[in-house]
């Protein structure tokens, strides 16, 4: 093979292949042949690409017969007749987790929080030993109450101004209810409402006071608004109560002193019901 011509698209057509670009080789490859149809290595390269069994072999074959010792014609029939199977590819290495670490054979494990209690469990998290009562069970396992607490963190962003904030909002708003209640008087109707109502104006309040300290969440936020719900509803009644329980006992008409505490039923009522809502609801 003297044709310079031939031997540069043979290389053209040999690193083509290489790239994995075998349509294209294939094309350079027929193009060779028919100028030099008796180049061995055209035949061979050929062979290497060709999309079936039957036309590599084909391909081989016509290399050696051109050439009986043509190398690549030789590596591609080997190859054909008995391929070498591809290595299965080692397995990965577990990632480390000290939860799969054996545990000593004269060690039993015991529940980091409970010493005096033992245990087979461990938090799926920092593998620290845990009890069934220390056990916090998640969508991806058990977890002690540490890591619990420790991610529970991460949503609760409210400052310090924002509890002051909460506590003046929900208590403001809450009073404003009471004094309502105060002025709307006692009926069985009023109780009625009450029941009805007494959610929904927990967790307007609620709503509202969240509004105000910029949704921003608190571990400790809804235990204090549902505190300052039952204080402001119950506030203006028991002023009323107090001075009414005052004057009669000024009067001297002590008798009478437990209808005092009429008005403050209601509110009571009220209350329970508004402050539960009001802590579910900023929960």
């Amino acid at each position: 093979m003297s044709d310079p011509r031939i031997r540069t698209l043979l290389r053209q057509a040999h690193k083509t292949a290489e790239n994995g670009k075998r349509t294209a080789a294939v094309q350079l490859y027929r193009q060779i042949l028919e100028e030099a149809p008796d180049t061995a290595d055209a035949w061979a390269g050929l062979g290497n690409v060709l999309p079936t069994a039957a036309e590599q072999e084909s391909a081989y074959q016509r290399a050696l017969e051109l050439e009986p010792q043509n190398q690549l014609a030789q590596t591609g029939l080997a190859k054909l007749h008995n391929p070498t199977p591809e290595p299965e590819p080692e397995p990965e290495p577990a990632p480390y987790h000290p939860a799969l670490e054996p545990l000593p054979e004269d060690k039993s494990l015991t529940c980091y929080r409970h010493p005096e209690t033992e245990t087979a469990l461990r938090c799926n998290r920092c593998a620290k030993p845990i009890c069934m009562k220390c056990a916090k069970r998640t969508s991806v396992g058990y977890r002690c109450p540490d890591c619990i607490r420790e991610l529970e963190a991460g949503f609760y962003t409210a400052e310090n101004s924002d509890y002051v904030l909460a506590s003046i909002v929900s208590l403001f708003l809450s009073v404003i209810a009471g004094v309502i209640l105060l002025f709307v008087g006692s009926s069985y109707f009023l109780y009625i409402i009450i029941f009805m109502a007494g959610g929904a104006g927990g967790s307007l309040v609620a709503r509202l006071t969240s509004y105000a300290i910029g949704r921003r969440r608190g571990r400790y936020i809804p235990h204090l608004v549902a505190a300052a719900v039952v204080i402001g509803a119950i506030l203006p009644s028991l002023c009323i109560s107090g001075l009414v329980l005052i004057g009669l006992f000024m009067g001297g008409d002590s008798s009478l002193a437990f209808t005092a505490f009429g008005p403050i039923l209601a509110p009571l009522l009220y209350s329970a019901i508004a402050a539960s809502a009001a802590y579910y609801w900023l929960k």
